[in-house]
């Protein structure tokens, strides 16, 4: 493909952030399927799957060329690395010899969605034209991944609309209550969440993963709050629950929920600064506090939370900017 370096500021966002987000997808499958193990072998040929068809090797091949292929995207970000990736990504999910998680389909789902667009523009020649032309193409990229990410939540909360996940009291099994116990325990505040603590982890669960990312969607001026209750919704699965794969990965799509303008402003700000600094002190010093264990996604949760603090750091620090500019330039206060 024509080398024409990505025009829009939330996609080049999206891109850079997808090699820490297969570290975690990495270090997720690794753990929980031990693909080196004799009994993980075994299992495969009793999974059901494309990779039946092919040799036993072939799915190490594709994993070990997808994870090349991300290392040239970190190292050479282009259209032509991104559809590489996207290629055998598609490969690696079709070939994966065990369970396929949910945070595959939502990486496979916008590295497709954001090809398709490439793809049809080049064929278009929209990839050759001025760079107003391929900004237009990355803006109907960023507006899949948006959508992408906000039908991914909205069907994550309406599944947990059952009696099962619903079940507030100290005996219910759904994860809302596990994870509001352990992140309770494990970060000294008692032994027992109080009644209300578990009712609003079940209730704010399904309501944030319906209604937030549908309302950045929708209302593009709520996207950074939207984004911060988010990345605060995910906190006690990355401290507490050995989850930090899918936050991380699903993080990679909040840039594409704000507008052009705002993503700009965020991006200049991404610097140090003591609010960046702050923010990152603040996410690592949380994951270390509430951490039960020290194992591979722990740890990657330290980066992760590090991450997310330094980029609420830097999204804070625009907001007020912005608000301090507005009441600079409006007439009233002038007057």
């Amino acid at each position: 493909m024509t080398r024409v370096p990505f025009a829009d500021v939330r996609l080049r966002a999206f891109v850079a952030l997808l090699a820490p987000s297969f570290v975690g997808h990495t270090i997720q499958l690794t753990n929980e399927d031990e693909p080196w193990a004799q009994a993980s072998l075994d299992r495969s040929f009793i999974t059901p799957g494309w990779h039946l068809a092919l040799p036993t090797w072939a799915p190490l091949i594709v994993a070990l060329a997808l994870v090349t292929s991300v290392v040239l995207l970190a190292l050479r970000p282009g259209r032509g690395p991104l559809l590489l990736v996207t290629a055998l990504y598609v490969a690696h999910y079709l070939t994966y010899p065990w369970r396929i998680r949910n945070h595959m389909t939502t990486m496979l789902s916008g590295l497709v969605v954001v090809a398709l667009v490439m793809l049809a523009a080049r064929a278009r020649g929209a990839l050759v034209a001025p760079r107003s032309s391929a900004r237009r193409v990355d803006a109907m990229a960023v507006r899949g991944l948006a959508a992408v990410i906000a039908v991914q939540y909205f069907f994550a909360g309406f599944h947990k609309l059952n009696p099962g996940f619903l079940d507030a009291s100290p005996r219910g099994a759904s994860a809302a209550v596990e994870g509001a116990t352990r992140f309770w325990i494990y970060g000294d505040l008692g032994s027992v969440p109080p009644a209300s603590v578990l009712w609003v982890a079940t209730t704010g669960t399904v309501v944030i993963e319906l209604a937030v990312a549908l309302l950045a969607l929708v209302q593009p001026r709520l996207a950074m709050i939207a984004i911060a209750i988010l990345m605060l919704f995910h906190v006690p699965q990355i401290a507490v629950m050995n989850v930090a794969d899918y936050p991380m990965i699903a993080s990679a799509f909040y840039p594409a929920l704000l507008t052009h303008r705002d993503a700009l402003g965020v991006a200049r700000r991404l610097g140090a600064s003591r609010w960046t600094l702050s923010g990152a002190s603040i996410g690592m010093a949380t994951q270390l506090w509430f951490m039960p264990w020290w194992g591979g996604l722990t740890v990657f949760g330290v980066f992760v939370l590090g991450l997310w603090g330094w980029a609420l750091g830097a999204m804070l620090h625009a907001t007020i900017a912005g608000a301090k500019r507005r009441r600079a330039s409006s007439p009233i206060i002038r007057a």
